[in-house]
């Protein structure tokens, strides 16, 4: 359906752990998104996955440096054991899409499988519902599907758009964004894009976590 990206002692265990430990381990991830068009409207994400309740969270602040830019779309990829979205939580007026390799977005950045939505498609929307400047929105999608037990957040941001042509910026794309009321006069739009989270960036990660976790045992011993 998509293509992945693909000592001490306290570091090996923290490799055993990265790579072998079950769902339980998952933690959210965060990245920022930033204007292709204009770099000054950015938003930073907050991604997380459920396995016990098969439910993405995200938390969406506009954190936009300029003028008035509204976020009113957003999508991202699935892996193929997702077959379909069983409940959407959003703000009043967003709705949700999920059509695999079809939620087409502006400016030839790919194909996405899931999306939130302000409008009929990506690259519309309104604004009234949109998330604003220094604003934080949250939604949650609950998925069907098989083996969506063994999911974690990585299994949905190390996929990239789906890209019949080639184009090699499509190749890049995990999750995007869409402003809209740029610029000055308020009537431009803008994408926005977000690098994938590096694995050394989990892995840094899954040291602190074990720290924490030996730290508490000490305590509590």
């Amino acid at each position: 359906m998509k293509s992945r990206k693909g000592l001490s002692a306290l570091a090996a265990i923290t490799l055993a752990v990265f790579w072998f430990a079950t769902p339980a381990w998952a933690v959210p991830v965060t990245f920022d998104l930033t204007g292709q068009g204009d770099i000054n409207n950015t938003a930073s994400v907050l991604f997380a996955y459920d396995p016990a309740t098969y439910m993405i969270s995200l938390d969406i602040t506009n954190t936009s440096l300029n003028y008035d830019p509204i976020l009113t779309a957003f999508a991202f990829n699935a892996p193929s054991d997702v077959t379909g979205i069983s409940a959407f939580s959003g703000p009043s007026g967003w709705n949700f899409a999920y059509t695999p390799n079809t939620i087409n977005t502006p400016g030839q950045f790919g194909y996405f499988d899931i999306a939130g939505l302000t409008g009929p498609n990506f690259g519309g929307g309104s604004p009234n519902y949109g998330i604003s400047r220094g604003s934080t929105a949250s939604f949650s999608f609950t998925l069907m599907g098989t083996g969506l037990d063994t999911l974690t957040e990585m299994s949905f941001l190390s996929l990239f758009s789906y890209d019949p042509a080639g184009n090699p910026i499509e190749d890049l794309q995990h999750f995007i964004g869409r402003f809209q009321r740029t610029g000055i006069d308020g009537q431009g739009s803008d994408v926005a894009t977000a690098p994938v989270p590096e694995p050394s960036t989990m892995l840094l990660l899954g040291v602190g976590l074990l720290g924490v976790a030996l730290y508490r045992r000490r305590i509590n011993a």
